[in-house]
């Protein structure tokens, strides 16, 4: 499947709301379901570097990243990534991550990423395993989703020595 990635802009958040609002994403996200594209304009704000995957001029997928908040934490980063249930299983979710940690080892130069993924969410942490994100820990009951407690399974990638510049 063709698809551009290109940096979110504020005239995404509709699309972005769309697509965390549907049931079968919204059951995977920390954020509720009744989000309006004018909050989703504001969390843009706050992930400062955000990507969104085009199919055919639909928006349908979005990758955020959040450097560390304090300035020891300034070599780390937060990743959230959505993709609308159509578009699963087509590589688009991949793409997205692979552009994201691009950005993040080439032009951030940051050494760690994190992520959580809920232990329900059994495809999307394989796809975490599959970009070298590993499982640090696990945060038991630690949100709620569809009306029951779920565990909060945190993942860490460092950033490959193949990344890190050049000496000399």
């Amino acid at each position: 499947m063709e698809s551009t990635i290109r940096p979110a802009v504020p005239a995404d958040a509709a699309s972005i709301a769309e697509i965390a609002n549907h049931p079968e994403v919204a059951k995977n996200l920390m954020t509720m379901p009744t989000e309006t594209a004018a909050e989703w304009a504001k969390r843009l704000e706050r992930y400062k570097y955000s990507f969104v995957a085009v199919v055919e001029g639909e928006v349908v997928g979005m990758a955020g990243l959040a450097p560390g908040p304090l300035p020891r934490m300034a070599h780390t980063g937060l990743l959230h990534l959505m993709v609308h249930p159509r578009f699963h299983g087509r590589g688009i979710g991949t793409a997205l991550m692979q552009h994201t940690l691009d950005f993040a080892d080439t032009w951030l130069m940051l050494h760690r990423l994190e992520l959580s993924v809920f232990s329900s969410n059994q495809r999307a942490q394989a796809l975490y395993e599959r970009l070298d994100f590993v499982v640090e820990g696990r945060k038991r009951d630690s949100a709620i989703a569809q009306g029951r407690f779920v565990d909060e399974i945190l993942m860490a990638r460092i950033r490959p020595r193949s990344a890190a510049p050049l000496n000399g």
